[in-house]
């Protein structure tokens, strides 16, 4: 017992001297280049220019290159299917009265960005989204976003839509704000 309490502060002491030998890493160096100033002379400087530690804003987008797409969606009931043994206890609350019905779709497409809005029986709605050209069929993907996301009534989904005869034909899955509300909406856009 006592050659335990002799060794325990000298193996303490030997490791807190080993810390204090190694020596702490030098600080970070600022990455960020220093300012260039403006010389009053007007010979040219042969220094190579800098890179900027902020990059560069993109181009600002060409709205002649915007195109605009409208058309009609249709809300339907979705049915939802529980495992078996397991309760559905959120589903049959729906009374499948809001929410059902025609509307309309109006969308902006600018570069591979989508922007727009949706009025019906969804309510006022916004459209965001993705447009990938790449492929062989062009295809939409979509996000719905309620205007007013704290209301009773909100509804927010995804979806996609596939360019067929000149036309993008797609599906949005939608639910309420607690899930017991989910509609399946199809619509067909046409170039407006």
């Amino acid at each position: 017992m006592k050659q335990t309490r002799i060794l325990l502060p000298l193996l303490l002491s030997i490791l807190a001297a080993h810390a204090c030998n190694n020596p702490t890493p030098p600080p970070q160096e600022n990455t960020v280049p220093p300012s260039t100033s403006v010389s009053s002379s007007s010979t040219p400087s042969t220094d190579p220019p800098q890179p900027s530690a902020v990059p560069e804003p993109p181009p600002p987008k060409d709205p002649s290159k915007a195109k605009q797409w409208s058309g009609a969606y249709e809300s339907t009931h979705a049915a939802m299917e529980t495992p078996n043994k397991v309760p559905d206890f959120t589903w049959k609350k729906d009374d499948k009265s809001i929410a059902m019905g025609s509307g309309r779709i109006s969308l902006t497409i600018m570069e591979n960005t989508l922007s727009g809005t949706t009025s019906g029986p969804l309510g006022t709605q916004h459209l965001i989204g993705t447009t990938d050209e790449s492929v062989e069929t062009p295809i939409l993907r979509i996000e719905l976003l309620p205007t007013d996301p704290t209301a009773p009534d909100a509804m927010q989904g995804t979806g996609t839509a596939e360019l067929k005869d000149g036309k993008f034909q797609g599906t949005i899955r939608v639910a309420g704000p607690k899930g017991i509300e989910v509609r399946e909406v199809t619509f067909s856009l046409e170039p407006s």
